[in-house]
């Protein structure tokens, strides 16, 4: 294997089932999956190589040598689950589409040989989109058949890839933390941007009422959380455009929340306080929020916070929140990566409720 390339995972497997779609987030239904004639060898690769280190290798039907195989683009992964990982294609530019995405399950599945995982594949090809099933299991790299092998090594996620997918900055840096967090917040199509537009208020607060009350508090926690961190942070010049545009959505997100808690309330805002005075203080809220040791204290040993938990997350739930608002789910990658999927989205959900507390006692009368 050549020394500069390194494979980390490999999971080997077939493609059974198939079908088209009329676009390639299209809803569909078993039933429409038609049995291939004939099931197709598969490998899903991860390398040694940052966040776009996955690739998607099948044999196309009744097509034999290294041209009878297609080979997707390089993908990331969003952060996983105890349900399901996803993987796809999506770039910083414009991270709410994607051309090609597997979802790769924590179940087994039997098509006549039992594959430890299941998967549901999605591909956008020429004049049409295409979505396919089948099963994967993980296998050691170095049980994988060389002509195989030398494929993967030869179809590496490039430099070049590198460059048009992510930012030539470090993630760590202050310039990549503002792109982060700007394409995590514009991540999913069921979100709707408020782009700093009056207009758009009303609809990301009939957004809200759509969530459910823990919903409600991890949205609200994520977009205070995210306030907090970039507040007083100093980026290179061709980056404080973004870093305005990121600031701007977040407070209005934020800010949406308190209209949205006014109206169900039907309570009055404290006498003189004008927009800026409550964006201020709800800013310098989320940043003593953030700074409180106390509240962020994570226990490594026992994996969970130093505050009670009255309602705890449950694998439905999470099933339910992921279907209906992945972008919860991408937000733990950014804002608590180390922690599990389960105490971090108590944790957003808690930096969500803090805020509500800091909103009467600073802003409601």
């Amino acid at each position: 294997m050549d020394d500069k390339i390194k494979i980390v995972n490999v999971w080997v497997g077939a493609i059974f089932l198939e079908t088209q779609l009329d676009k390639i987030d299209a809803i569909f239904k078993p039933e429409q999956l038609i049995r291939m004639p004939q099931p197709s060898r598969c490998y899903l690769v991860e390398y040694e190589n940052n966040n776009w280190c996955w690739k998607f290798f099948w044999s196309k039907p009744e097509e034999y040598g290294e041209s009878g195989n297609f080979i997707t683009k390089v993908l990331k992964e969003s952060p996983p689950s105890d349900i399901n990982r996803f993987f796809n294609d999506a770039s910083n530019q414009d991270p709410r589409i994607w051309k090609t995405a597997l979802t790769l399950t924590s179940k087994e599945i039997n098509f006549g040989e039992i594959f430890s995982n299941s998967f549901v594949y999605r591909e956008s090809f020429d004049g049409w989109c295409g979505l396919f099933m089948g099963g994967l299991s993980s296998i050691n790299p170095d049980s994988v058949p060389e002509e195989w092998m030398n494929i993967f090594i030869k179809n590496a996620p490039t430099m070049l890839e590198d460059k048009e997918l992510s930012i030539n900055n470090s993630p760590s840096s202050p310039e990549g933390i503002i792109h982060n967090y700007l394409n995590l917040i514009f991540s999913s199509q069921n979100v709707p941007a408020i782009n700093d537009n009056v207009d758009n208020y009303k609809k990301y607060i009939s957004f809200i009422n759509t969530l459910s009350p823990i919903e409600k508090g991890i949205d609200l926690g994520i977009y205070a959380r995210i306030s907090a961190d970039i507040q007083g942070i100093m980026v290179d010049t061709g980056t404080v455009q973004h870093a305005n545009k990121l600031s701007a959505e977040v407070n209005n997100r934020v800010f949406c929340h308190v209209l949205h808690l006014q109206e169900t309330t039907r309570i009055k805002f404290k006498p003189n306080l004008e927009v800026i005075d409550i964006v201020e203080k709800l800013i310098n809220g989320a940043v003593e929020i953030k700074n409180n040791e106390p509240f962020n204290d994570y226990n490594k040993q026992t994996k969970s916070f130093n505050y009670n938990v009255q309602e705890k997350f449950t694998p439905d739930m999470l099933a339910s929140i992921q279907k209906e608002n992945p972008l919860y789910f991408l937000a733990l990658n950014e804002l608590c990566p180390e922690i599990d999927v389960f105490n971090g989205l108590e944790y957003l959900k808690q930096f969500g409720i803090k805020v509500v507390e800091l909103m009467s006692d600073d802003i409601f009368d």
